[in-house]
Order: structure tokens, then C-alpha cells, then sequence
């Protein structure tokens, strides 16, 4: 007699957002959007150290990208910086994921954008909580 609690049925593989998902939440929410993604991907493939690095090294590239930001002259191009750490971010993504992304199931478009939008409202907030205030006084 077979014991069916020992079968196992197949793991279906998780959903992996693709190198434009992430991209987009990058381009939404700097590159903390975009690495959240990453990291997802990277625990859905099984690597969670790379997931948690993924994720500190997005904080650290937003934070130097908001310092920078305040330090470059008025009449830099405004749209320089978002569009080389998105091209930057979408390069990097297709190097370290592109295989594995591309023989799996895609994650919701929605979340991606909630990721970038969601990522920029509390980048936002914390700029109006720490730079206004600092700029009173």
C-alpha cells in the first residue's frame, strides 16, 4: 500500500520579475525599488545571502545617489542620473539573473510598480522629515 503523505507533488517555481519589472521599479523608486526585486528573485532562486546584499547594496546606492544629487550643479541634465542607474541597474540584473529569469514565470507588472511608487513615497517622506527640517532652522 502506497503512503500518500510521502508523495510529493512537484515544487511549482516561484515567479521572477524580469530584468523590465525591474528596471521600472528602479526608474519609479531608485535603485532600492529595483534591488528589492533583485532580491526577490534571489531568495526565489535560493540564495538568500545574495537577497539580503542585494538589498543593502540598493540602500547604500540610494542614499550616495541622494547625496549626490544635492551636491551636482543646477544646471545638470535632470534626467542624467535616473537614466545611468537605470541602465546601470538593467545591465547588472541581465548579467547576475538573465538566465534564470529567462526560464521562468514573470512576476505582476503591478507589484513592480508598486515597488517603484511605494519606494519613492518613503524616499519622499524621509526627505521632508530630515531635509526640511534641518533647512528651517
Amino acid at each position: 500500500m502506497i503512503d500518500e503523505t510521502k508523495i510529493d507533488s512537484p515544487e511549482t517555481p516561484g515567479e521572477l520579475y524580469s530584468v523590465g519589472q525591474i528596471t521600472l521599479a528602479t526608474f519609479l523608486g531608485m535603485p532600492i525599488a529595483g534591488c528589492l526585486l533583485l532580491a526577490h528573485n534571489y531568495r526565489e532562486l535560493g540564495n538568500t545571502t545574495a537577497g539580503r546584499l542585494s538589498f543593502a547594496a540598493g540602500l547604500v546606492a540610494t542614499i550616495l545617489l541622494l547625496a549626490l544629487a544635492f551636491w551636482l550643479p543646477e544646471n545638470f541634465p535632470n534626467m542624467a542620473l535616473p537614466v545611468g542607474y537605470c541602465f546601470g541597474m538593467r545591465q547588472l540584473v541581465a548579467y547576475l539573473q538573465g538566465g534564470e529569469i529567462a526560464n521562468r514565470r514573470k512576476g505582476s507588472w503591478v507589484i513592480s510598480i508598486a515597488a517603484g511608487v511605494g519606494c519613492f513615497a518613503v524616499i519622499v517622506g524621509v526627505l521632508f522629515g530630515v531635509v526640511v527640517p534641518l533647512s528651517a532652522e
